[in-house]
């Protein structure tokens, strides 16, 4: 006996539409996540610099409190 094969289920075009708008809002949510993420870790990575530029200054530097 031969199984019967089942039809494949196509989505109307309105269900279509309504599944592209949630994946849009999907990326567009995801992509001001990244864009944050990104903001923060070039704030982090300016610190980092600034911090180990302070850090590696000369003795009279850090006495005059100058930032060289």
């Amino acid at each position: 006996m031969e199984e019967e094969k089942k039809k494949r289920w196509r989505p109307s075009l309105t269900a279509y539409r309504e599944l592209q708008r949630k994946l849009d809002e999907q990326i567009e949510g995801t992509s001001l996540v990244v864009q944050d993420c990104d903001g923060w870790r070039e704030k982090y990575r300016l610190l980092l610099e600034r911090y180990n530029r302070l850090k590696k200054r000369g003795f009279l530097s850090r006495l005059l409190n100058r930032d060289y």
